[in-house]
């Protein structure tokens, strides 16, 4: 189970108002929050609200069962009397885990038109508009996420990464580099990947220096997968 997926899941459910619920609703989010998943899908099973839909998906969910998730989200949906984007959001994660990109695509819009400022959804959207090889459209919505992330840190490191990516595949090779740079300022200290991974985008720059230091300490593994990707030899130096 995905830690992160969990605490989701868990913050939710401890900041639902629960006396707005009956009986099997608080009984199920306290098995929840207890840790007993396959209790609180049983007790959310015996009623057929919104609410009881949503969070059976979010448990699916947290799972990775993602198909089930879809189809306890999809009940939700006509329940949604108070046009909850969380829905459409959840919806959309699980359709981008089994490849329906169409599907999410459709569903981040909508959560979008519902909440357009919440950074994480253009963040996923971001996504999907890569895979669609939609590289503007995808630029646009990673620049949004980081503009509407404000102090999420880890959630501009990575929309700045992916733009990064966006920038690579358009040859805006100094733009790419910039935002690499900008996301490990952001996050935990860089590990191996990051290293290698901003060494690339310093070399297409051309400031191979600066390359060379980031890879710095990296393995032979490490050093024989350069090679492979630049197609010549880097030398002793890495």
């Amino acid at each position: 189970m995905d830690p992160m997926a969990l605490f989701r899941t868990l913050l939710l459910l401890a900041l639902a108002p629960l006396s707005a619920w009956g009986c099997a609703s608080r009984r199920a989010d306290e098995l929840a929050l207890a840790g007993n998943l396959a209790g609180a899908l049983e007790a959310y099973a015996l009623e057929d609200t919104y609410d009881a839909h949503l969070k059976m998906g979010m448990l699916h969910q947290t799972q990775g069962d993602h198909h089930e998730a879809i189809a306890e989200y999809s009940l939700a949906v006509p329940r949604n009397a108070e046009a909850d984007y969380r829905v459409y959001q959840f919806r959309a994660e699980s359709y981008l885990a089994t490849g329906e990109l169409a599907k999410a695509r459709a569903d981040l819009e909508e959560a979008l038109r519902r909440s357009p400022r919440v950074a994480q959804i253009h963040f996923l959207l971001g996504n999907v508009l890569y895979r669609q090889n939609e590289l503007a459209p995808a630029d646009a919505a990673y620049s949004r996420a980081i503009e509407e992330a404000g102090d999420q840190a880890e959630l501009k490191a990575r929309a700045l990464k992916n733009r990064a990516l966006v920038h690579f595949r358009t040859e805006a090779f100094e733009a790419a580099a910039a935002d690499y740079e900008a996301a490990l300022q952001l996050a935990r200290p860089p590990d191996r990947e990051d290293r290698l991974h901003l060494g690339l985008l310093l070399y297409a720059t051309g400031r191979e220096s600066e390359a060379r230091d980031a890879w710095s300490g990296l393995s032979a593994a490490d050093r024989e997968r350069l090679r492979s990707t630049l197609d010549e030899n880097l030398g002793e130096g890495f």
